[in-house]
């Protein structure tokens, strides 16, 4: 079950859920790296690094998946990061940077005899509403323009490799297992289409495959919780969408609307909790509203009566506000709550 933080973050929770696994980690790499660097990854050996060296500061703006995997036939090691973005960000070569120094920092920490640093493929996945448009050289950051060449060329050179989801003319590479598909399909499409419940079904084959692996159950759980806290269609219609394809496929049809249910019922206790916070504040108002008129017919009028405090005790907000203007110029008491 998700953390009920997950909830406010659902880009970041359902990434790292989908892409924190090697082996789907593997399968987006080999899907949009260059065929030299394919071919020469040892991909089946890629297992998951521990990214707590990365300081506090940078790890509020990175992902955080590291990989680490060898190159066939060389003792060398290939560090995979992959950090997504659901917006573009300018600085975003330079934060990525900034990551591939610290892996290389604790690298000559631990190996201090290694001769060479270890290759890093700095892979990142857009996925907002419009196409990436920040720079993904770093030289590109450098300026103003028109600086010499030959300036330049001094510059470190660094570039990152980028998959923009979100360009008009890019499609959802098609080579991806149906988890790791249905994991950039949500990305892509559920947070920028009103229809929910159209997409759930369209993807109605890919929801069956990926039902039929063992191991993606959580996967799937984390998919309805990404879209009860990112669609903007009608919760009824996306329940009718997702009792569908229960009915269809009892086995991840089933995952699908009980984690549904549990949404909803999050989302209740959500809505409680900030109706009796509103409630609250409203009572909190109303009661400083009585204070404050008793304190003022006690100054204009001496102490109250048993009948008038009961009134007041008892009294509502718009009743408050009436009495409250005419105490300014009542004669008595009685007056202020004929």
């Amino acid at each position: 079950m998700t953390r009920e933080s997950d909830f406010h973050q659902p880009h970041d929770a359902l990434f790292r859920a989908a892409f924190g696994v090697p082996e789907r980690a593997a399968e987006l790499a080999r899907a949009v790296l260059p065929p030299d660097v394919v071919d020469a990854v040892d991909w089946a050996g890629l297992t998951a690094v521990d990214g707590s060296f990365v300081d506090a500061e940078l790890r509020r703006q990175q992902s955080d998946l590291l990989f680490e995997a060898r190159v066939r036939g060389r003792s060398a090691l290939v560090y995979l990061l992959l950090e997504h973005k659901s917006r573009g960000e300018r600085f975003a070569a330079l934060q990525v940077l900034r990551y591939v120094i610290r892996i290389w920092e604790r690298h000559r920490a631990s190996e201090p005899a290694a001769p060479y640093l270890p290759p890093v493929l700095p892979l990142v996945l857009h996925h907002g509403e419009r196409r990436w448009s920040a720079p993904c050289a770093l030289v590109d950051l450098v300026g103003p323009p028109g600086l010499p060449r030959g300036l330049l060329a001094l510059q470190p050179q660094f570039h990152l490799l980028l998959e923009d989801l979100a360009a008009d003319d890019r499609t959802v590479p098609g080579s991806l297992g149906p988890a790791s598909l249905l994991t950039l399909l949500h990305l892509r499409e559920i947070g920028r289409r009103r229809d929910t419940a159209a997409l759930l079904l369209s993807w109605r084959e890919i929801f069956r495959a990926a039902g039929a692996v063992p191991g993606n159950e959580q996967l799937l759980r984390q998919l309805v919780s990404y879209v009860a806290g990112v669609s903007q269609d009608d919760h009824r219609r996306v329940n009718a969408a997702y009792r569908e394809l229960y009915e269809e496929n009892r086995g991840a049809g089933m995952l699908l609307i009980d984690q549904w249910r549990e949404e909803g019922r999050k989302l209740g206790r959500q809505e409680g909790r900030q109706e009796g916070r509103q409630e609250g504040r409203q009572e909190g108002r109303v009661e400083g509203q009585r204070a404050t008129l008793r304190i003022q017919l006690e100054q204009r009028f001496g102490p109250l009566s048993g009948a008038i405090e009961d009134r007041l005790r008892t009294a509502a907000a718009d009743a408050l506000e009436t009495w409250t203007i005419r105490v300014l110029t009542a004669a008595s008491a009685d007056d202020v709550f004929a």
